[in-house]
């Protein structure tokens, strides 16, 4: 049936894909964040060692008029800046280490830290004097060597910049705001952070890119498993076909996709040789395709079985008075509806009942070659509800070799490759060509030329064609 369902609230994979990517995120970060403390705190050890050495004359660098140049507070604030800076790095680390589990968040946090702090300590150095204002460009070095580091987005380079940038910016202009260089300066300073935020972004978008690709092949590859296995347990549903006993059936079946929404039910009743048997199909074809449209078949196929199981004689027309009962109170609502052909075949009367909802035509093909349709009965099922929906059955003569051909509407929805469609009088031709063959093998060679009428082409929806046929042996009654 061509009608699809509702189809599911877009953005979920988009998601998903973002819920994996931070995830990765956060692992990555909290090996950088520990190699990051490792090299550049190493590195701003020794600079901190060099001021210090410098300052405090313990080395002799030429420079001794310059030397010993600071005030008291400066040197405060020199301190105050390094234990800012240790307790930080020290705490970032110790925080990081042990949690392997850390949520990303607590990861990108920790990470912009690490590159405020060398910031903050800057930003401290020139409030006290320590250093003149345009040594806030030496926050060019960390903020590039993060950003290169880390596997940080545009949005958090640009953040760890605007605040140092920030700070110094405030600093710099309380201080020394009337001088037209230091202001140029100031307003000049949001380019130290450009080279990193420009790493950054092309970085994660390609990362991003990447990513999402290979998420997406994972996600195929995993759903192309799980398909496989739903199929094997989805036609696990399908019953056997029987090549022996009175009554014999085959079928094909040619899902659109992996799973499709045709199904086909077979029940039996009596025992062969006490002359009680009976055998009862019920066909079905629900709409939509792939997935929703098998879901839809499972749920339908437990209705049926509880239907024969309760009663295992039960006629085509009360099977499928029961099933629109079921559809129209949980599936109508969520526009599922289904076309169904239900038949029982008594071998010892030589009778064929059925009744249809909505399905194509089946054919009935006599011994002597002669095929006569047998049209729908009733309404589609879910369409009406269970007061409205009144489905008669109808009988036929069913002697042996007589056979039935029953399909769902992909077999006469086919088109060829000009894109003229097969439809009902196509299919009937090509069973009446088949009708004088031998039955049992009709639904494969009609599959066949319905293959070649396509071109070879894959079916443009599921397609499930159903021979029943009776054996030779000759009925004790007729009616």
């Amino acid at each position: 049936m061509g009608k699809q369902p509702k189809k599911p609230t877009p953005g979920v994979e988009t998601a998903e894909v973002h819920a994996a990517f931070e995830e990765e995120t956060g692992q990555l970060l909290r090996r950088r964040i520990l190699f990051v403390v490792a090299t550049w705190g190493v590195f701003s050890l020794v600079e901190i060692a060099f001021r210090a050495v410098r300052e405090y004359g313990i080395v002799d660098f030429g420079d001794a008029d310059d030397a010993k140049r600071w005030t008291g507070p400066q040197h405060a604030a020199f301190w105050a800046a390094i234990a800012i800076w240790i307790v930080g790095y020290g705490a970032i680390a110790l925080g990081v280490s042990p949690r392997k589990d850390a949520p990303p968040r607590l990861m990108r946090a920790a990470s912009e830290a690490l590159g405020v702090l060398d910031g903050v300590k800057t930003v401290i150095w020139i409030m006290a004097g320590v250093v003149n204002p345009w040594a806030i460009a030496a926050f060019l070095v960390p903020h590039l060597y993060m950003s290169i580091v880390f596997p940080w987005s545009l949005k958090q380079a640009l953040r760890v910049g605007a605040i140092v940038i920030g700070a110094a910016g405030a600093v710099i202009l309380y201080e020394r705001g009337s001088e037209t260089g230091v202001r140029l300066w100031v307003a000049a300073m949001p380019i130290l952070i450009a080279p990193g935020a420009i790493i950054c972004w092309r970085r994660h978008t390609r990362r991003l890119e990447r990513f999402s690709y290979n998420f997406m092949s994972r996600r195929y590859g995993d759903l192309r498993q799980e398909l496989a296995y739903a199929r094997s347990v989805h036609e696990s549903l399908f019953p056997q076909p029987h090549a022996t006993g009175p009554v014999r059936f085959a079928y094909r079946y040619e899902p659109m996709r992996q799973i499709g929404g045709d199904f086909l039910h077979v029940a039996t009743t009596g025992d062969p040789d006490n002359g009680n048997y009976s055998l009862s199909l019920v066909l079905l074809d629900v709409t939509g395709h792939g997935i929703p449209a098998a879901l839809t078949v499972n749920r339908l196929h437990g209705e049926i079985e509880l239907n024969f199981a309760d009663n295992p004689g039960i006629g085509p027309a009360d099977v499928l008075k029961r099933l629109n009962r079921y559809v129209s109170l949980t599936l109508a609502q969520h526009s599922l509806f289904a076309t169904a052909l239900c038949v029982r075949i008594d071998p010892n009367r030589g009778v064929i009942e059925h009744a249809s909802a909505g399905h194509p035509p089946a054919f009935l093909i006599a011994s002597d070659g002669s095929v006569e349709d047998l049209g729908p009965t009733g309404i589609v099922l879910g369409a009406s509800d269970d007061e409205a929906f009144m489905p008669r059955a109808e009988s036929r003569s069913f002697g042996p070799h007589d056979a039935l051909i029953a399909y769902t509407d992909g077999v006469t929805e086919a088109r060829s490759i000009e894109g003229r469609m097969l439809r009902i009088d196509g299919l009937r031709a090509m069973v009446q060509a088949q009708a004088k063959s031998p039955p049992g093998g009709r639904s494969l060679k009609l599959l066949e030329q319905v293959a070649i009428h396509r071109g070879h082409k894959p079916p443009e929806d599921d397609t499930l064609l159903v021979e029943v046929f009776r054996a030779g042996e000759v009925s004790t009654s007729r009616p």
